[in-house]
């Protein structure tokens, strides 16, 4: 529960609530979407450099002080966004909400390694990225509440408040100390260099990477895509986002459990065909429906595939390196990820619609599947890989 409602608080608030809000924050400031999309855009930047920073910072800070640390960032974040009175004070309130996240999510995966049977790790932490998915479910309803039941800002307070919980949550429920990642005295360089050159550690770092890209590209422009070529009321748009969160949320459990019975690839791989299938139905049949169906794939792999890569990582590798691998993957998932939005942009302004980038999603979602269940992938689990 307590890694979940840190997933809630970094990933769910601290990522997603700014761009639920944004047409929200739009009206109140003036300022045009392109000024308040630069601003959003600096998260990203500011996420990937929070992930190569995750492996240093926890080699010298201990994981709970970390983890309680991070969720204060983020609740101070949110909270400078609620006082927010122009363009510029929300980017830096964004860039610490981006720099806190992966740190939060690479402290999370080796709590869990420190804490959790090694049976259920998959099952814990695919449970723990469902928090991520939580967040999308609440966003859309603070979206639709907003304006007539509260204003925008209010959403920030509240979500500032589950931020100060979960510091009271982490500080019950972990009360002894745990183990550093065991620090080797290699350069970070070295480290990153072990995950590369390992087939495991390129597994994560790529399928963490394709992950990013597939799921983001299509949760960035999915309400536009049914608003303005679907044709589809406010209702029915909103209605997407939430089905897509609450598939998440099931989906976490359920995938995360099959990568305890099997193998965590395993899980991704059953994750990233079944949303290669749900993409296909949507480019040929092009409509409500099939954007519906695309959603729920959507649900079914982004629910789950954050914590899988952790659990894969842990599995695999020491403390060190597993740490190395999840910071890694991070910066492949929003790098790539912010790659694919802006490509899928560029398509949609010269052509008028997202089909043909949703068709490379699919395309991609499928080929890293088949990847997965290569030798490299599922099959490499056969032996457990340990760099000293």
């Amino acid at each position: 529960m307590s890694l979940g409602l840190g997933a809630l608080v970094s990933h769910g608030f601290g990522l997603s609530l700014v761009p639920a809000m944004l047409p929200r924050i739009e009206a109140e400031f003036d300022s045009g979407y392109g000024v308040l999309g630069l601003s959003v855009a600096t998260g990203l930047i500011a996420y990937a450099i929070g992930s190569l920073l995750a492996s240093p910072v926890m080699r010298r800070v201990p994981t709970r002080a970390l983890l309680n640390s991070t969720y204060a960032v983020t609740g101070s974040g949110l909270m400078l966004i609620a006082l927010a009175d122009s363009p510029s004070v929300l980017a830096g309130a964004v860039v610490l909400l981006g720099l806190s996240a992966p740190i939060s999510w690479t402290a999370s995966n080796h709590v869990a390694r420190e804490t959790v049977e090694p049976g259920r790790l998959a099952s814990v932490l695919a449970a723990a990225s469902g928090g991520s998915a939580l967040g999308v479910v609440v966003n859309a309803v603070l979206v639709r509440t907003s304006g007539s039941v509260h204003h925008w800002r209010l959403s920030f307070w509240l979500a500032s408040g589950v931020a100060a919980l979960s510091i009271v949550v982490t500080t019950r429920a972990f009360t002894s100390a745990m183990r550093l990642p065991g620090s080797s005295g290699r350069r970070l360089r070295r480290i990153f260099g072990d995950v590369l050159t390992d087939q495991t550690g390129r597994l994560i770092v790529v399928t963490s990477g394709v992950s990013g890209v597939v799921v983001f590209t299509l949760a960035t422009f999915l309400t536009a895509t049914a608003l303005d070529e679907m044709g589809t009321t406010d209702t029915l748009a909103a209605l997407l986002v939430l089905i897509g969160g609450s598939v998440g949320l099931v989906a976490s459990i359920a995938m995360g459990r099959l990568g305890d019975r099997r193998t965590p690839t395993a899980s991704i791989a059953i994750s990233l065909t079944v949303y290669a299938g749900a993409l296909s139905v949507l480019v040929v049949a092009w409509t409500y429906a099939g954007l519906l169906v695309a959603v729920i794939g959507y649900g079914i792999l982004n629910g789950p595939v954050w914590g899988l890569m952790g659990a894969q990582a842990n599995r695999m590798f020491t403390a060190e390196i597993a740490v190395g691998a999840v910071s890694l993957g991070l910066v492949a998932s929003s790098v790539v990820g912010a790659m694919g939005n802006v490509a899928a942009g560029a398509v949609i302004d010269s052509t008028g619609t997202f089909r043909a980038p949703v068709a490379l999603l699919a395309v991609l979602a499928g080929a890293n599947a088949v990847y997965l269940a290569l030798p490299v992938g599922v099959g490499s689990e056969v032996r457990l890989r340990i760099l000293e």
